[in-house]
């Protein structure tokens, strides 16, 4: 089995094209189609470190020893 994701545009014909790996014989398959519609509504945007509120004052520290327990996990 293969997986393949790809982000495509659906048009006003509902029609999509889409290419597959070289290295896939031709050939007969199956085919099966997982339309994601959450993303359609959402636009993703990369965080940034300032997106991460802390409640700490700006003058923590991120030292293991102040993370972790004293058994260090």
């Amino acid at each position: 089995m293969l997986a393949v994701k790809r982000k495509v545009h659906v048009d006003a014909t509902r029609e999509v094209t889409i290419r597959l790996p070289e290295n896939l014989p031709p050939g007969e398959y199956d085919l099966v189609v997982v339309i994601d519609n959450s993303s359609s509504v959402q636009t993703s945007r990369r965080l940034t470190f300032a997106d991460y509120t802390s409640k700490e004052s700006p003058s923590s520290t991120f030292r293991r020893e102040d993370i972790y327990e004293e058994d260090d996990r």
